[in-house]
């Protein structure tokens, strides 16, 4: 429930602010979105204790 009401906030605050970027140039507002977004991405995973499952990564399984 709490995961919701934060993407709730997320959303909305990306929805308030988006006549501010109107005047920005396309690609560097779209960088700093996906940038932002990446940074949010890591932090959830190092709280959740989620460990890299790319490749090379060990599984336990060998």
């Amino acid at each position: 429930m709490t995961s919701g009401a934060v993407a709730m906030v997320f959303v909305g605050g990306s929805a308030a602010v988006s006549h501010v970027l109107v005047d920005a140039p396309l690609f560097t507002a779209q960088a700093l979105r996906y940038a932002a977004a990446a940074v949010v991405l890591l932090l959830v995973a190092r709280v959740r204790g989620s460990g890299s499952s790319g490749p090379g990564a060990s599984n336990g399984s060998g």
